[in-house]
Parts: structure tokens; C-alpha cells; sequence
């Protein structure tokens, strides 16, 4: 073999290659892409499963906090609760990690508005929290307590945002 014989081979074989290459290439962005496509309808189903889950916590928490709401409206009830202490305590820790939540997620920018069922739950928490309130027992809670005082904290936090005419009648 000459040299112009080589070099017109090793033409043709770069040719092949690249050629080889270029198809590969397709295949691995077609690939990508349909991967990509399965990811994108995974995470949407998910977003999905997640916001009907939410919902339904939103609503079951709103049917917590209403009936709870309700309940604390009964003087006796809040005597019998405030003797109980370490309940007392269970309570306030669920209620400032909803609290939390709630402030975490909405921040000052994004306060949801109050007809929907997570604003209704905060709003039942609240409502709880001012039943328990009206007795001395529960006034001392609330104000001496480090999670009372911290509920208490969050709850002037939240309420001061929640937009008129929701947060008028709260902030009375």
C-alpha cells in the first residue's frame, strides 16, 4: 500500500467514524430526551398526589382545629384540659409545629387568602388558643410557658399578615 492509499483509508475510516458518532449522538439525545419526558410526567403525577394529600390534611387539620374550637368554648372542658398538663404540652407542640409550618411555607409574601381550608385550620388553632386563654390557668400558660409564649409569638406573626378583612377581626 502507498501512502495516498493510507491516508485516502484513514479519510474514509475518520469518515465512518464520525458518521458513527453523529448517530450515537442522536441516540443518546433521544434517549435523554424520552428519559426526561418520563421524569417530567413522574414529577407531575407526584405534584399532584402531593397537592391532593395536602388538601386532604388541610381539610382533615380544619376539621381538627373547628371541633377543637368549638370543645374549648365549654368552661369545663378548658378546667379539665388545663389540669392536664402534659396534653396541654402534646397540644402546643402540634400546634407550633403547624404554626410553623404554616409561616414557614407562606412567609410575608404569599399569605394565602383566608376562605381556603389551611387558613381555616391556622384560624381554628387560634380560635383554640384563645378559648383556652380566658382562664386564669391558661392566661398563665400562654404568657409564662416557653411554648406558650412561643405559640403565642407565632401567632401574633401569622395574623399580623393575614389580609384584610380576615386579619381585621383577629387583631381586635
Amino acid at each position: 500500500m502507498t501512502n495516498d492509499e493510507d491516508q485516502k483509508r484513514l479519510v474514509t475510516d475518520n469518515e465512518t467514524l464520525k458518521q458513527k458518532y453523529k448517530v450515537l449522538q442522536h441516540e443518546c439525545q433521544v434517549n435523554q430526551q424520552e428519559i426526561v419526558g418520563r421524569k417530567r410526567i413522574r414529577v407531575t403525577k407526584f405534584r399532584s398526589q402531593l397537592k391532593l394529600q395536602a388538601e386532604f390534611i388541610s381539610k382533615l387539620g380544619f376539621m381538627f382545629a373547628y371541633y377543637l374550637f368549638k370543645v374549648t368554648q365549654n368552661q369545663e372542658f378548658i378546667d379539665k384540659m388545663m389540669y392536664r398538663q402534659d396534653d396541654l404540652e402534646k397540644l402546643s407542640r402540634t400546634m407550633i409545629g403547624v404554626l410553623t409550618t404554616f409561616d414557614d411555607a407562606y412567609g410575608y409574601s404569599n399569605t394565602p387568602i383566608v376562605d381556603t381550608y389551611e387558613t381555616r385550620f391556622i384560624l381554628g388553632i387560634v380560635g383554640v388558643v384563645a378559648n383556652l386563654s380566658t382562664t386564669e390557668k391558661g392566661r398563665r400558660y400562654y404568657s409564662t410557658m416557653n411554648s406558650g409564649k412561643t405559640i403565642m409569638c407565632i401567632i401574633l406573626k401569622i395574623v399580623h399578615r393575614l389580609p384584610s378583612p380576615s386579619g381585621n377581626s383577629l387583631k381586635k
